[in-house]
């Protein structure tokens, strides 16, 4: 696998292979073991047996620069888990549309609140792109809020999350519906003609 001779060639340039670390030195011999490892694998194997090195292996990778490497770190994390949250939210924060800007839309497709509200503070984000993202926080906050609503009135309320209130919308309220039904009868009676 190509990316995982870049994961090699990052992890020796930050020193990793190095390290005395006992840990890191069982996952890169793992690595190296297993030619043909694919992300999910490798993430799920971080995730089970290494979670304390995380930041350590995930900060080199994206530092080479290589897009895939890039893609297969944000399309693999899991911002369900605080650690992998937090470095998501740090990943996006250093991202710019001009230099960035597939590893910028991969990211705007996390299904993160809290990421995507990252997203929105990106310096140099046109403004369709920014309201985008805006609208997708707001749908996630959404159905988390349902989602909630659905636990708790469903007698799970002793495990339910705080409900987490999703922003007031800016749109202009809707006009009350006996009014819509007279403006569209007189709109549809025929006009008289003199």
């Amino acid at each position: 696998m190509h990316q995982q001779e870049l994961a090699r060639r990052a992890w020796e340039k930050a020193g990793l292979y190095k390290s005395k670390n006992a840990k890191l030195r069982a996952f890169l011999a793992h690595f190296d073991a297993t030619p043909a490892a694919c992300w999910p694998d490798v993430a799920n194997e971080v995730r089970t047996k290494y979670p304390e090195l995380k930041a350590q292996l995930i900060t080199p990778l994206w530092n080479s620069g290589d897009r895939l490497l890039r893609i297969n770190l944000l399309r693999g994390a899991d911002p369900s888990q605080p650690d992998e949250l937090a470095l998501l939210q740090k990943l996006a924060a250093g991202l710019r549309p001009e230099r960035d800007p597939v590893e910028l839309r991969v990211a705007s497709y996390i299904e993160s609140p809290e990421v995507l509200s990252r997203l929105t503070k990106v310096p140099g984000l046109s403004p369709e792109m920014t309201r985008s993202l805006a609208q997708r926080r707001q749908a996630l906050l959404a159905h988390r809020v349902a989602e909630q609503q659905e636990r708790v009135a469903g007698g799970q309320a002793a495990v339910a999350a705080p409900v987490i209130a999703a922003p007031v919308a800016e749109a202009p309220a809707p006009r009350p519906r006996a009014r819509r039904k007279a403006g569209k009868a007189k709109r549809a009676a025929p006009r008289r003609v003199k």
